[in-house]
């Protein structure tokens, strides 16, 4: 059975003491959230009969908040915390993380046993290259000429043969060295690799921080001591892979979930949930105040003779006004973080063991199940801003789950768009996605007008007239339907008329509830194009200028 324990120290009558203990506190389990996550550690330790000291290694990043003990197995007595105990810190090494240890011992052991066997090849062929030098150097005229005709007679047949010998022996020692060098390089390699996953792994030194929970052990040999608690260093966030089926009228979703923890200390083999949720919401909400309505006192000027009390009284009516607003600002609730999900919380239990490294050098990617979305797919133009038509695909998630926000790349079928992002879609909303540009069909505007008046944006006499047309050219082989969208002028000054005309009228008007924007529903056969002309009339006071561009 579980007992939590109040964190910090419970104290309660003393009893006979025996041994201290010593284990690993690994990770089993993480719920991580978009900022943090509750982190589950746990030790299993063999402890006979009396009262003891079990002493598990911490990070500190995880002791914020209300973090909780349990023991089973035993009466748990208190907690307290040590720091740079004087202990081997093997003592609270994981199996995995005296394996990586390990490993990076014998890389290194490797290295030593190699460089010396390659010393003595070094040596060999450092003697045999001042053998040859020594060799070369011997002439009939030099310092080590000889004073006899029979000693030269027996360096001559002597020498050819030395060399040859040498050569010989330099040309078999040489592959031995390349291949002792390339061996020194793998071993070197191997030597890094075993290094970076004691790093992901992280282990815990004799200064790290120390719990110290102090149990009664009655009759059971087996003591499991339990860890909760919140850490501020990890996260997670979905990305995509969104593809576009034309003809089939669908949108695939690819999910990722990119899972980082940056604690030092490897999860290893752990229950992963991720949530959506926010664990540090607000509890409560703002309880309205007063809403008085008041007159504004008129601005009373200061004297405009100078004296020193007019300065200090300057002076202090200034600092005045910066000390209210700095406590105004002090007051005003901190900007949102990322991660506000608009109330959509999601959990994904993660059905397998997984390990994430506790290094931010990158984050572990756990691939979900993909899901598939109905859409519609036309083509969404806006020929004033842009030069072609968009691929538009609207469609409804019926997916029964809410579809999360993040990062995604965009395809049409095998072919790469570009980036972008994945709006957050709940269950049962309608969603519009673009798919990047459908160059086929190409967008223009012309502008046809002669201005009455001044001419140019700024006019100052009362009346302006503007003609224009936009043209959309399907150049591709297939006919296509194309929504077009234009905003046209509208007035919120009733001393300003505005009369537009159109021809042909748009399908729709005031879109989404937008004043004035419009759009047209075009069907565009192969080579075929079809214009849109617009009149607008803007009429205003004499003696007023308008401010409008086309």
């Amino acid at each position: 059975m579980k007992r939590f324990l109040v964190p910090l120290i419970l104290t309660m009558p003393a009893t006979s003491w025996a041994d201290d203990f010593y284990s690993a506190f690994p990770v089993t389990a993480a719920t991580v959230f978009s900022q943090g996550a509750m982190v589950s550690q746990m030790a299993q330790v063999q402890v006979p009969e009396g009262t003891h000291d079990i002493f598990l290694p911490m990070t500190r990043s995880t002791l914020g908040g209300a973090p909780k003990f349990a023991v089973a197995g035993a009466t748990p007595i208190s907690v307290s915390f040590v720091e740079g105990l004087p202990v081997d810190a093997k003592l609270f090494w994981t199996d995995a993380q005296t394996a990586a240890h390990d490993a990076v011992e014998d890389a290194r052991q490797k290295i030593v046993d190699h460089r010396a066997e390659f010393s003595t090849l070094a040596g060999q062929r450092d003697g045999l290259d001042a053998q040859f030098k020594f060799l070369n150097q011997i002439t009939p005229n030099g310092k080590d000429a000889v004073p006899s005709l029979e000693q030269l007679q027996g360096i001559a047949t002597y020498l050819p043969q030395a060399l040859a010998e040498n050569r010989a022996a330099r040309g078999a020692l040489e592959p031995k060295l390349i291949e002792g060098q390339k061996k020194l390089a793998d071993l070197e390699e191997e030597l890094a690799r075993a290094e970076r996953e004691l790093t992901k792994l992280g282990l815990p030194d004799w200064n790290s921080l120390v719990a110290r929970v102090t149990v009664a052990n009655d009759n059971d040999p087996t003591v499991q001591v339990f860890f909760e608690g919140f850490t501020h260093q990890a996260n997670w966030q979905m990305q995509y892979d969104a593809t576009l089926d034309e003809t089939a009228s669908q949108i695939t979703l690819d999910r990722r979930a990119m899972v980082s923890q940056y604690t030092g200390t490897a999860w290893i083999d752990a229950d992963i949930t991720l949530s959506s949720a926010e664990p540090f919401q607000r509890l409560q909400p703002t309880v309205p105040n007063r809403d008085v309505v008041q007159l504004l006192k008129e601005k009373q000027a200061f004297p405009r003779t100078v004296s020193k009390s007019n300065i200090r009284l300057q002076a202090e009516s200034l600092n005045a006004d910066v000390q209210e607003s700095a406590v105004f600002a002090g007051a005003a609730a901190p900007a949102p973080v990322s991660g506000n999900f608009n109330g959509i919380e999601v959990t994904y239990d993660i059905p397998n063991p997984t390990t994430i490294f506790g290094s931010n050098e990158s984050a572990e990617q756990i691939n979900l199940t993909s899901i598939t979305l109905d859409a519609e797919v036309d083509r969404y133009a806006s020929p004033r801003r842009d030069q072609t038509a968009f691929v538009r695909a609207i469609s409804t998630n019926e997916t029964g789950e809410p579809i999360l926000p993040g990062q995604a790349t965009f395809y049409r079928g095998d072919t790469l768009i570009g980036q972008g992002h994945m709006p957050a879609i709940t269950n049962g909303a309608e969603e519009t996605l673009y798919f990047g540009p459908e160059k086929t069909l190409p967008l223009e505007v012309r502008f046809l007008s002669e201005l009455k008046g001044d001419k140019g944006i700024f006019v100052s006499s009362n009346t302006r007239q503007e003609e224009l047309e936009f043209e959309v050219h399907n150049i591709g082989p297939d006919a296509q339907s194309v929504t077009v969208a234009y905003a046209l002028p509208i007035t919120v000054n009733e001393d300003v008329e505005v009369d537009v005309s159109a021809n042909p009228k748009p399908d729709t008007t005031d879109v989404d509830g937008v004043k004035g924007r419009s759009e047209w529903t075009l069907n565009l056969n192969p080579g075929e194009k079809q214009i849109v002309k617009i009149n607008v009339d803007i009429t205003w006071p004499d003696g007023q200028t308008i401010h409008w561009q086309p």
